[in-house]
């Protein structure tokens, strides 16, 4: 666990901690794109206030994601920069609870948020039509949904006003 313990720090005063965070062990859902975090390197700058820690993360680092075409396992670099808060009451981003700051909760959601929702392994392609399906565009299913017929036994449902 990755966490700043509060009353070791002195007041108006900046630190910077650069170290390597071990987040193989986290778990993921098995539908995550997700598969584990293989290395994560942390540069960590914060000052502490009378009441808030101002802190600034990069964090870099390579994940084992898994293709949304091929699902395929496949490295995927991270690399962000975000900037945070932590107070005792409920102001800033993170609250700080028994006098620490958890770090690892907030470096994790923010390597999820890093990685795109549908991320794709280099060199692969959207898949192609097969035996009984097809693989369209968004724009194509737009097209499509335009083009099919109304069901008669739902047409009292248009007139329904939802505002």
């Amino acid at each position: 666990m990755f966490r700043l313990v509060v009353s070791n720090y002195e007041i108006n005063k900046h630190y910077e901690l650069d170290e390597d965070i071990d987040l193989s062990k986290v778990t993921f859902p098995s539908d995550s794109r997700i598969k584990r975090i293989d290395e994560c390197h942390a540069n960590i700058s914060f000052t502490r206030f009378e009441e808030a820690f101002d802190i600034t993360l990069k964090i870099k680092g390579t994940l084992t994601a898994i293709c949304s075409y091929t699902l395929e396992e496949f490295p995927f670099k991270f690399s962000f920069k975000e900037r945070i808060s932590a107070r005792d009451d409920d102001e800033g981003d993170y609250k700080i609870n028994n006098n620490f700051i958890d770090l690892e909760g907030v470096i994790i959601a923010l390597i999820d948020s890093s990685v795109p929702l549908n991320v794709t392994k280099p060199g692969a392609s959207r898949p192609s039509d097969g035996s009984g399906y097809r693989v369209l565009k968004e724009e194509e299913l737009q097209e499509e949904r335009a083009k099919m017929r109304r069901d008669a036994r739902w047409a009292a449902l248009d007139d329904i006003d939802l505002n």
